[in-house]
């Protein structure tokens, strides 16, 4: 191995622990640091080199006129659509909309151990903290917003979740409906699907409410549904996971995905940073590093092989039976 290949490598090794223990660190800010639940020990994280991203087609750019689709981004938390689709955003942003699903507040204020190191006296005073840090993010990446009143994991009780994922489903389908109405095409993007280890329980009610809202429409010529490579548990995920994600994905939603890879130029990869840093009540608990550094990381490794003016990417799986308008 020569001396610039060897020092790549190394690098590479160094970026994905520095991933994982971050994404380590957002699994346990979101769960809300559960005694006896589900965590991944730091120690047992392997410093492997990340998976590669599946064969893809692009996710091409249009020139933003009035036929070109709507884009609708569904969101688990306040800082999701940033953190894994800041990039699309920053270039199609004027007529996207993310709709933040678990941005609701207890009726009677809360204190929890996430809201506390992160500064917070309360629920209350945090969500309106991060509601308004949201806001500001999403302005720069030009993006409307909406927020719905389901509570955090942290908040609710530990109670079964059928209702929950019953209530979401009926969202999405007037998230659905609501597009078909308006006659004009769009692309609809929810988080992945990840190992019970790495994965957060409101990512995971959202996601296999929007499988089950999905399944319902294929084959429909207004609306294209797509999933995410959720950010930071991606990061965890390819560090850590032996087999094909994208098989994997398949096989646990009971689907098949067409990966489609949103490029990025600089300045784009640059806007997303910014508004990931937008979010300043959660940089400290969202990764043990420079959160902004390591979102750069991950995207501009995720893709190798892209040409100027093209520097990272954004990997997304879409439903091949629905509709795929550009």
């Amino acid at each position: 191995m020569s001396r610039m290949r060897r020092f790549s490598f190394i690098f590479l090794l160094a970026a994905v622990s520095a991933l994982a223990i971050g994404g380590f660190s957002y699994y346990r800010r979101h769960a809300g640091v559960r005694t006896g639940g589900p965590a991944v020990a730091v120690a047992s994280l392997p410093a492997t080199p990340k998976q590669p991203a599946p064969t893809a087609t692009a996710y091409e750019p249009t020139a933003g006129g009035e036929k070109d689709p709507l884009i609708v981004i569904l969101a688990p938390h306040f800082d999701d659509g940033a953190l894994s689709l800041g990039g699309l955003l920053a270039r199609d942003g004027t007529r996207s909309t993310v709709i933040t699903f678990f941005a609701g507040e207890p009726t009677a204020p809360v204190r929890t151990t996430w809201d506390s190191r992160s500064g917070f006296g309360d629920s209350h005073e945090a969500m309106v903290a991060r509601a308004r840090e949201n806001a500001v993010a999403m302005a720069s990446l030009h993006a409307a917003v909406e927020n719905l009143g389901y509570l955090d994991y942290q908040y609710r009780p530990k109670a079964p979740t059928d209702d929950i994922e019953k209530r979401l489903a009926a969202d999405i389908e007037a998230v659905v409906a609501s597009a078909i109405k308006k006659g004009r095409p769009v692309n609809i993007f929810a988080p992945a699907l990840f190992e019970p280890n790495v994965e957060h329980p409101d990512h995971k009610l959202l996601h296999e409410a929007f499988v089950k809202v999905a399944a319902a429409h294929l084959g429909n010529a207004t609306v294209a549904f797509y999933l995410y490579e959720d950010f930071p548990y991606m990061a965890h995920e390819t560090a850590t996971f032996r087999k094909s994600f994208l098989s994997f994905l398949e096989k646990a939603d009971g689907m098949n995905y067409l990966p489609e890879y949103v490029t990025l130029t600089a300045e784009q990869m640059d806007a997303k940073v910014a508004a990931v840093l937008d979010y300043k009540s959660q940089r400290r608990e969202l990764s043990s590093g420079d959160i902004g550094s390591l979102v750069r990381s991950f995207d501009t490794t995720r893709c190798p092989g892209l040409k100027s003016p093209f520097v990272a990417c954004e990997m997304t799986y879409r439903l091949p039976d629905t509709a795929a308008v550009r």
